[in-house]
């Protein structure tokens, strides 16, 4: 009689199963959060949000949602491209989500950069000194970071931005 013994080797198959549970409790958030604020103590998210969305005196300048809604496809080729070097063990979870939000926030301030209509009226040139719609000292485009979430849902509100 031949015996024939079959022995498994499930430490990358357990790896992979850790590396997917993580993934359900983590999430990024990227733009202008809510704890920074300008020397005049104006929270620079309210100042980002009233340039994306405009007022009746600042016209509409949708930096944040106009580059996330015109780069939907390159964010989506870009968590795919992540999601693969988890699965493939060539990144951690924790890896994956802080480079998915370097990404996010690098691209999110050349959107401020190269922002240029509708541009600045004459009176703010004059008073800025140069036409640039979205900076005046730079500091909404600085301010522009992301944070890591670990361990918890994703939020029903804003309490974490």
């Amino acid at each position: 009689m031949i015996k024939t013994e079959i022995t498994m080797d499930t430490k990358k198959w357990d790896k992979l199963k850790i590396q997917i549970e993580d993934l359900s409790s983590v999430y990024t958030t990227v733009g202008l959060h809510k704890d920074e604020k300008y020397d005049n103590g104006l929270d620079v998210a309210f100042v980002g949000a009233l340039n994306d969305f405009g007022t009746d005196r600042i016209p509409s300048r949708p930096w944040q949602r106009g580059w996330f809604d015109g780069n939907i496809e390159n964010i989506t080729e870009k968590v795919k491209k992540i999601i693969g070097s988890m699965l493939d063990g060539n990144m951690t979870v924790k890896e994956g989500i802080e480079e998915l939000g370097f990404y996010g926030a690098t691209e999110l301030k050349q959107s401020i950069v190269t922002w240029k209509i509708p541009p600045n009226a004459p009176l703010t040139i004059l008073k800025k000194g140069f036409d640039d719609p979205l900076i005046d000292t730079g500091q909404m485009r600085d301010t522009i970071n992301h944070k890591e979430h670990f361990n918890k849902p994703f939020p029903k509100g804003d309490e974490d931005f």
